[in-house]
Order: structure tokens, then sequence, then C-alpha cells
């Protein structure tokens, strides 16, 4: 009878103990309070009950996924638009002047060279153009290009034979910029021209 009284006081001594908040006396086995640290893991662990859902967790993951886009696209527009600037805006012709049109004679084609700044986004470049003006009775003109409509190569007139000749592959076109010979697959690219008080003027741009 004494040791069954002596347990039921030591076991209400432990009860008091847990309900008060301290830890089990040292010698106490098995131990009748639980951990404080094992209740706040079963609480927030990845299995606890306060774990984010699966549902959550993917909303989540995709809300940041929208906000980095935003932040992407807030720092790209404008580096594109400082690249890429005008490019895909229509431009305005510019009309660059060849020369008198007194000095072109008939069937002597004439070359001509002309310069100009283009314009591509942010970036200026020097384009050069070579083109030949054209005319059988020093009053109609025609301005054709100096690239063989081959591969890209230039072009020459040659006296000899009165053709343009390109020394790549064997094309000759005519004076009327017809294919004659060769690879070519069509005749030459003309260019667009205006005559102003005597001189000839060609729209730049376009071959």
């Amino acid at each position: 009878m004494v040791f069954g009284e002596s347990g039921r006081e030591g076991g209400d001594r432990a009860s008091d103990l847990c309900a008060s908040g301290g830890e089990s006396p040292p010698n106490t086995n098995p131990s009748p309070c639980p951990s404080p640290r094992a209740g706040r893991g079963a609480g927030w662990g990845l299995g606890g009950a306060n774990a984010p859902s699966p549902a959550r967790r993917r909303l989540l993951g995709y809300l940041s996924g929208l906000l980095s886009a935003a932040i992407a696209a807030a720092l790209g527009l404008p580096l594109a638009r400082l690249y890429v600037g005008n490019a895909f805006k229509p431009r305005a012709a510019r009309w660059l002047r060849l020369g008198p049109a007194a000095s072109v004679h008939p069937n002597q084609p004439a070359l001509f060279t002309v310069s100009y700044v283009d314009q591509d986004g942010w970036r200026e470049n020097t384009a050069r153009q070579e083109v030949y003006a054209v005319t059988q009775n020093g009053k109609d003109f025609v301005v054709f290009s100096n690239v063989c409509t081959h591969l890209g190569c230039p072009i020459h007139w040659d006296d000899t034979r009165a053709a343009f000749i390109c020394p790549c592959h064997g094309g000759v076109f005519g004076m009327n910029g017809q294919v004659l010979h060769g690879p070519p697959p069509r005749p030459l690219t003309q260019v667009r021209y205006r005559m102003e008080n005597g001189d000839i003027y060609v729209q730049v741009g376009e071959v």
C-alpha cells in the first residue's frame, strides 16, 4: 500500500509540472511531459497542419513568375527602343543629285556614285550607292543599279561589247537592262529618278 500511494503521488507531481509548463524530473523515465520543440515542429514542419497547400504553392509560383516578367519587360522595352529606334517606321524619300543630264551622252551609260548617311536605330552609317544613267536620245533617261541580280556582284559597262558585264559568273545585260546571257534571273533593277533644273536626282535607299 505504501508503494502504491508513492506512485500516485509521483504521478500527481509530474502532472502538476506539465500543467505549469515545467519539465519532468531528470530521473523520471519515461518523461511524462512532451517536448516543447516537438510541438513546434509538428505544427510548422513540412508535414505540419500549417504547411502551405499545393494549390497555394502553385499560386505563389505563378504570381512570382508574373512579377519577374513585368520587371523584365519594364527594363527591356527601353533598351529595345534604344537599339531598334525607328527601324520599323517608314522612311521619308530622299533624293540625291547625280549631276547634269547633259553629262550623259546617248548610248554611253554614265556611272555615278552617291553617298549618304543612313539612320539605323541609334546608329548612323554612311551608305554608298553606284548607279548607271542611260539615254538613247538625250531626253529620256533610265537609271540602273550597278548590282547584278544574280548574286549581287557589281557590274560594269563594256564599250567593246556594248553591254553591262558581271565579272563574277558571266552575266551579261543589254543597255536596256535586259538579261542577254548567263545566270541572272531578272533584268537590272531600275532606280527611281527625276529631273530638276537640268539635273538628274535619284531616290536612295531602294537598291
